[in-house]
């Protein structure tokens, strides 16, 4: 079908599009593709079946890719896999809560959980930096 057709035309270009601009990342919105600079990202929320990506400008995007889909690419730009549902940007983090529960605060002000399975990774990281 020709809607098909399209879409795999703007994957492709797409993909050409972030090859040629390695600092950028295409994100398929429902109706759009934004490029956006790797090092605007504050942080990734996965739902389901979407991400939803958190820009430094306040912006939100969401996308109809999973974590799993941006996770090995994200990994190499200084972002971590805090949690199943959340990769953050290591740069934008603000602060870490070691309560009983390990937190980092981010800088657009959320808190997110570190879970258990993350924690020591997570840990190594930091003291590497």
């Amino acid at each position: 079908n020709q809607n098909q057709q399209l879409e795999a035309r703007l994957d492709m270009l797409s993909d050409i599009i972030s090859k040629q601009h390695p600092g950028k990342i295409a994100l398929h919105a429902a109706k759009e593709i934004h490029f956006v600079p790797i090092n605007q990202i504050v942080r990734i929320e996965g739902e389901n079946n979407y991400s939803i990506f958190y820009l430094d400008n306040g912006k939100k995007i969401v996308v109809t890719k999973t974590l799993k889909d941006y996770e090995e690419a994200l990994t190499l730009q200084n972002f971590f896999r805090i949690h199943k549902s959340h990769i953050i940007n290591i740069d934008y983090l603000v602060k870490l809560n070691k309560g009983e529960v390990y937190a980092v605060v981010m800088s657009d002000g959320s808190e997110i959980e570190i879970s258990m399975r993350r924690k020591a990774d997570f840990l190594k990281i930091m003291e590497g930096k």
